[in-house]
């Protein structure tokens, strides 16, 4: 039983951290060099995203799972308190049915989330993928990751050119925490 990637049905252009937060806390005063700081935010976001398995953006994603027992972890995080993920399905008369959603519950502990039937899941037409549309991200981006962007844009604005890296750099030590299902 698996999940399969994603696609994301909606997301917010906002960036996780403005410029004009990181051209204050680096003290960078000129604005020639904004689009290269959104790129570089940008970029840094996406590296933090894939190593650790999260999603800082905002977004609105569709996943399909083999099952009903794939919904005991969902794949992306974290995912939005207070949200209420749609599950579409198919049912054995080949028919698609959207499933009610009071009988079941989402459930979320730190990163992790799951979905439960309030008593089981209904009977679904055999090979046939469950479809699960959710929301994902950050409603304010935590401050260790929000600090993690700050230093590398610093770093790498303040030092363009490659340099041999440390084994483990103060970057990785503020991810290590928010690492999900690595």
């Amino acid at each position: 039983m698996s999940w399969y990637t994603a696609t994301v049905a909606a997301r917010s252009d906002a960036l996780p951290v403005s410029v004009a937060t990181v051209k204050d806390r680096c003290a960078i005063d000129t604005a020639s060099d904004d689009a290269l700081l959104e790129m570089m935010i940008a970029e840094i976001a996406t590296v933090i995203e894939q190593s650790c398995n999260l999603s800082l953006w905002p977004r609105t994603l569709v996943a399909q799972c083999d099952g009903w027992e794939d919904l005991q972890r969902l794949p992306d995080g974290p995912v939005k308190p207070g949200s209420k993920p749609a599950i579409t399905y198919t049912k054995p008369d080949g028919q698609e049915a959207v499933l009610d959603p009071a009988s079941y519950r989402l459930r979320c502990r730190e990163l992790d989330a799951w979905l439960e039937p309030v008593r089981r899941w209904p009977q679904a037409h055999r090979g046939a993928p469950v479809t699960v549309t959710y929301e994902v991200g950050f409603a304010e981006l935590p401050l260790d990751l929000r600090l993690g962007i700050i230093m590398r844009v610093a770093e790498i604005y303040g030092r363009p050119e490659n340099q041999a890296a440390e084994k483990i750099t103060d970057f990785d030590r503020l991810l290590v925490n928010w690492r999900r299902g690595a």
